[in-house]
């Protein structure tokens, strides 16, 4: 089987990045695993081959509005190699969607179209007006994909009530190493080195949808009770300046930490009291996952998060700072429960599973 794969991901050009070590994986499951990711030109990237049958190809182009075209010559040089494609693959359903239904349409391949995001979540369309159009978007392009991959039974639900219920969709989780989490021994101590007897931590990018402010208004209200909490937030994005202007403007620029990005984020799970989540919606949850993971409890204003183990709560500063300050007091420990894989073994048995059906 030769699958073609559209994707944003630019970490692919890491060779330390995990989704670099996915996509060598991935190549052992079929004949020919091609990669092609939508870059522009400035960025000076260049053409990849992981293994004998994976390669990369980035478009380089001038603009956006060139990905399409620069995909197309893409493919066709593909098609030359290989002859036949079994399926090409969008990583969503909006912007890569549209540009790998056209291609599977032109060149007579099936259609697979992944949805990591839930794009009919009434927070997610209410976000911005570039979400409600992806949102329409993603109805036209679902109900013609041969195949709809979703990373939760919550997206499938959704996009059943809001497509179709007649749509192929298959659920498949992202795969974690929860043995990584679960049994790390660690000689880092955030509490000494932040001098804090209570850490609160999130892992998240700095955009609008995780709703930082939300989870900073959340640990004021904490901090009142635990004077000496501190708040550590691991990761970066575009809203780092203003998040830190907000968290000043709450008197709380001593008592949380902007870390950054860390490849090393284990370890701050081990460090922790509490997992703090306050997103507006997710996908799967792959961070929730990891903290359970750790033995830390995880206080989610996410509902799907729930199945997994996490104290689920309204989106409220005081029912979240509650909930938080509860753990605390009675010592609550987390628990994984419903993780879906025993190995990565049985998770690639899955993956190759969504295109034979």
């Amino acid at each position: 089987m030769n699958i073609v794969m559209l994707s944003t991901d630019k970490n692919i050009f890491s060779s330390s990045s995990d989704v670099r070590m996915r996509m060598q994986e991935y190549g052992k499951l079929f004949n020919s695993l091609h990669v092609i990711v939508f870059s522009k030109q400035n960025n000076d990237y260049q053409d990849i081959k992981l293994a004998n049958n994976v390669f990369i190809y980035p478009t380089n182009s001038k603009n956006k509005f060139f990905y399409f075209i620069d995909a197309f010559k893409i493919f066709k040089k593909i098609l030359k190699k290989e002859e036949k494609i079994d399926f090409i693959s969008a990583q969503d359903p909006y912007e890569t969607g549209v540009i790998a239904f056209f291609l599977s349409r032109f060149f007579k391949v099936k259609f697979h179209a992944q949805v990591h995001t839930d794009v009919f979540n009434i927070r997610f369309k209410k976000e911005s007006f570039k979400n409600k159009i992806r949102a329409q978007i993603a109805k036209f392009i679902l109900k013609r994909a041969d195949i709809v991959r979703v990373v939760g039974k919550h997206i499938e639900k959704s996009i059943r009530e809001s497509v179709s219920p007649d749509l192929k969709i298959f659920v498949l989780p992202i795969y974690i190493d929860i043995d990584k989490f679960k049994f790390l021994n660690t000689d880092l101590n955030l509490k000494k080195k932040y001098k804090a007897s209570v850490l609160v931590l999130s892992v998240a990018r700095l955009e609008k949808e995780k709703n930082l402010k939300l989870a900073i208004d959340a640990f004021s209200l904490f901090q009142k009770k635990i004077s000496d909490a501190k708040y550590i937030l691991v990761g970066d994005g575009s809203l780092k300046q203003e998040l830190q202007k907000y968290a000043k403007s709450r008197g709380l620029e001593n008592d949380i930490v902007f870390e950054g990005w860390n490849d090393n984020v284990a370890s701050f799970y081990k460090s922790a009291d509490i997992f703090l989540l306050t997103s507006n919606y997710e996908g799967y949850g792959r961070v929730v996952v990891e903290a359970l993971a750790s033995g830390i409890p995880v206080v989610s204003t996410v509902r799907h998060t729930k199945d997994m183990g996490a104290l689920v709560v309204e989106y409220s500063p005081k029912k979240i700072a509650e909930k938080m300050i509860y753990c605390i007091k009675n010592n609550i420990k987390g628990k994984l429960i419903n993780y879906p894989y025993s190995d990565k073994e049985e998770y690639l048995k899955l993956f190759k599973k969504q295109f034979e059906i």
